[in-house]
């Protein structure tokens, strides 16, 4: 992803306490890369951060990948996620 700056720079330190991660593939022209959170987020949601904070274009593309070890997590857009759980 050229120069990692472009769409996002994970900081692991934060990430790697966290039981859940969801996991957002990201699409330029010629570009790609992922996001991150420790939350889910709707598509159309980051798809107009994306539109707002980047100069050019690029959307999301998939369905956002969870990890977890949590196996009573709750999705409120599970058209959206796939869950894998992890141990």
């Amino acid at each position: 992803m050229g120069n990692y700056s472009s769409i996002a720079i994970l900081n692991m330190e934060i990430l790697e306490n966290l039981d859940t991660y969801f996991v957002t593939s990201v699409a330029a022209e010629y570009d790609a890369g992922c996001i991150v959170l420790n939350q889910f987020v709707d598509l159309e949601i980051l798809d107009e951060i994306l539109a707002r904070n980047l100069p050019y274009p690029a959307n999301t593309c998939g369905e956002t990948e969870v990890y977890t070890t949590n196996q009573s997590i709750k999705i409120h857009r599970p058209d959206q996620a796939c869950i894998n759980f992890i141990s």
